[in-house]
């Protein structure tokens, strides 16, 4: 991850660490979303895995909750 991504990245999580506890974090098959040829390119360019990973570690440095949520249902518009 290049320099300002990465930056970017561990300020993201320090700013939702310090302003949420806990954090709901899906289970997301980031390999399986990869294969679908019209996302991958977007999926791999905002480095999710990446994100999820330093998110995490900021968490449990600070004491914070992260709470793993099935995916299924968590987009429903609220009409």
């Amino acid at each position: 991850m290049p320099g300002k991504e990465k930056i970017f990245t561990l300020n993201t999580a320090h700013k939702l660490v310090k302003e949420y506890d806990p954090i709901a974090e899906e289970y997301l098959n980031i390999k399986g979303l990869a294969r679908n040829t019209k996302l991958s390119k977007s999926i791999y360019d905002v480095a999710w895995g990446a994100f999820i990973e330093k998110l995490n570690a900021v968490a449990v440095k600070r004491g914070v909750h992260i709470i793993k949520v099935n995916p299924n249902h968590t987009s429903h518009s609220l009409q």
